[in-house]
């Protein structure tokens, strides 16, 4: 390849003299695909807004090219691009550039607006919270409240209590203000666990329902045939006739208690099925923040005043020791004897 003097590849063949259009289609057929996925590609880039394309740096594979670069050509393959300008989030994506001479990157540049926002849950759960991967706080009935660095773009967290059953949630861009208080109503528990339940269940109504069917249907059967022959005048008694409807009564009224047990339990599962999304936080009100910060407050004296009743347990306990006197006995220089009994066993 010119210029540089790179070598795209290479092949060998072996033939005779006599016979070269063979020789040289064989090493043109090993050469053409070598060829083709080595060709030049052009790369055409729009950046937007044009504030960010003033200042765009834009890298192909951890090599920089100059600034307000708008065409760029390099050989086809899979390739590593990243736009980078002052004040504007960076971005990068990976593309395989082949099948084609030209392609068209448009980019649109996110503005740089780090801060800060606040997230509690709605039951004091304790256990750790993180965000989009990142560890963000420790909550307790005492500290509810998580800070999360935001930068515009949404945030997928996960949170895992003090048992170590997990749950998922997610904060849409619309929420991320810097300052903003959000609150996110997620249980934690054993969602696999309860999805199985929900399946077992499910199944055993449908089992019963399908078995119910059956004396319903021959009930019903026997019922219309007692009627029609008493109605005909075939030697069918009133009461028998009577005792098979009354059995088709009670049988259909099974199946149907057994048809709404499994539409219960299939809506049950669903939901159960449902709960592997994550949960949505919303903002907070202001009358929710005032809750939550008194019951941290009540939280926090809860634990002042359970370790001001240790301390003072022990302070008696000190004080109640102090007359007793310790003597180390004769002969062991000052080390505790060991009063026991080693016995050997047969």
């Amino acid at each position: 390849q010119y210029p540089g003097g790179r070598r795209i590849a290479s092949v060998s063949d072996v033939g005779i003299t006599d016979d070269l259009r063979t020789l040289a289609t064989s090493i043109a057929a090993q050469l053409t695909p070598k060829i083709a996925d080595s060709m030049p590609v052009e790369l055409f880039i729009e950046v937007f807004p044009p504030e960010a394309a003033e200042n765009i740096v834009l890298s192909v594979n951890d090599v920089v090219y100059s600034d307000g670069t708008e065409k760029i050509t390099l050989p086809s393959g899979v390739h590593t691009i990243t736009f980078s300008s002052k004040g504007y989030i960076t971005e990068s994506t990976s593309y395989s550039f082949t099948g084609n001479r030209r392609f068209k990157i448009t980019v649109e540049m996110q503005p740089d607006n780090p801060g800060e926002l606040f997230l509690a849950m709605k039951k004091p759960f304790s256990g750790d919270l993180f965000a989009n991967g990142l560890f963000s706080a420790s909550l307790s009935p005492s500290g509810r409240f998580a800070s999360i660095h935001i930068n515009n773009q949404q945030i997928l967290g996960h949170f895992v209590s003090e048992n170590g059953e997990p749950c998922d949630f997610f904060i849409r861009t619309k929420y991320l203000s810097d300052g903003n208080f959000l609150l996110l109503d997620a249980k934690p528990f054993d969602r696999s666990s309860y999805i199985e339940k929900r399946r077992i269940w499910m199944y055993r109504s449908y089992s019963l329902l399908i078995v119910s069917l059956l004396p319903t249907f021959y009930c019903y059967g026997n019922s219309f045939a007692a009627s029609s022959a008493y109605n005909d005048g075939y030697g069918v008694s009133y009461d028998e006739a009577k005792k098979w409807e009354t059995a088709r009564n009670v049988t259909a009224g099974i199946s149907i208690g057994c048809g709404v047990l499994f539409v219960v339990e299939l809506v049950r599962y669903l939901r159960a099925a449902n709960s592997v999304l994550p949960a949505e936080a919303k903002k907070m009100s202001t009358k929710e923040l005032t809750k939550i910060r008194a019951r941290e407050q009540i939280e926090r004296v809860k634990q002042q005043e359970l370790l001001l009743e240790a301390d003072s347990a022990f302070s008696d306990e000190a004080e109640n020791s102090d007359g007793a006197e310790l003597s180390e006995p004769e002969g062991t220089g000052g080390m505790p004897v060991i009063k026991g009994e080693i016995q050997e066993l047969q």
